[in-house]
């Protein structure tokens, strides 16, 4: 689900990272109705060498941590969703890419109050290999703006759901790649910065939108769009972050990547929670456009039993 790409605009042989470097975000989304905001921050853990497919690479280990939270008022009781994100994406340290990610959600849904009080939890674990790396076309030191490209990877993904094998898949998938051609400064909570806008479409028509800033070492900014949707349905925005260029200006991008994984994970598991509790609906799967989502209805509850005379 996470795809990084990674560049230098100087030649290099590998991407060296500092140890205490991290980038925190503001995240807002809107599903159908119900405002669900939260806080992501990525920080480098250091180097480690993993096999996907046959194939070992050296990488560079990131750990991914989030919180959210969201309310709504359903036929006027509070329907309340906290949730956790904890994640681990390995991105190639002598390339441009990511071989693997390994994200686990844990969410809590409450419906109604004490004593009339439903409450749901739910943990999903999604892993997902990609090969070749994802993003191993990029090379920023010949890209820029104006430029697009396009890379097939093939994903293998594993999802478990309160601990059960829930989905195994294999996909052969096609992105797009454009950068604008101009760069843009975009104003975010941790400052103003000089970036390159790039653009991943995959092959639904879903959209990821990043401004990227060598200061900040990553996108200072990140939209994701449905299909021929104008408007973003998640947003994030950089709000800190510590990167250390060593003479160097570094871009770190999530192409159809750590964003979407967290949006999507999120929308997932509501609609799971939807389903168990409001009657059958249609989950979207993992890396797929935000669908069409039934109305909100609260859970089914049958009414407390007449007292005793």
């Amino acid at each position: 689900m996470a795809a990084f790409l990674v560049g230098t605009s100087a030649p290099v042989a590998a991407m060296d990272r500092s140890e205490g470097e991290f980038w925190t975000y503001d995240m807002a989304t809107n599903i159908k109705g119900v405002d669900v905001s939260g806080e992501m921050t990525m920080s480098f853990e250091g180097y480690d060498t993993i096999n996907v497919n046959g194939t070992s690479y050296e990488v560079s280990v990131l750990k991914m941590i989030s919180g959210f939270s969201g309310s709504v008022d359903i036929l006027g009781s509070p329907w309340v969703v906290l949730g956790s994100i904890v994640g681990t994406i390995y991105e190639t340290r002598d390339g441009y890419g990511t071989v693997k990610d390994d994200v686990t959600m844990d969410v809590n849904v409450t419906w109604g109050e004490d004593p009339f009080q439903i409450v749901t939890n739910e943990e999903m674990e999604t892993t997902t290999t990609y090969s070749p790396p994802m993003g191993a076309e990029l090379d920023p030191t010949e890209d820029g703006p104006g430029d697009s490209w396009d890379e097939t990877v093939t994903e293998v993904t594993t999802v478990y759901l309160d601990g059960v094998l829930d989905e195994s898949s294999t996909e052969v998938r096609t992105y797009q790649y454009s950068i604008a051609s101009a760069r843009e400064s975009v104003t975010v909570p941790a400052g103003t910065f000089d970036t390159l806008k790039f653009t991943v479409t995959d092959e639904d028509g879903g959209r990821e939108v990043r401004w990227y800033s060598e200061m900040a070492g990553d996108a200072v900014k990140i939209e994701l769009y449905s299909e021929d949707s104008s408007e973003p349905y998640t947003t994030f925005e950089m709000n800190e972050y510590s990167h250390d260029t060593g003479g160097l200006s570094t871009v770190i991008f999530v192409f159809a990547g750590v964003g979407i994984a967290l949006a999507v994970l999120v929308i997932v598991v509501l609609l799971l929670v939807m389903k168990r509790r409001s009657g059958p609906s249609q989950a979207p799967p993992p890396l797929q456009p935000m669908p069409e989502m039934p109305p909100l209805s609260p859970p089914q509850q049958s009414p407390p039993a007449p007292p005793n005379p």
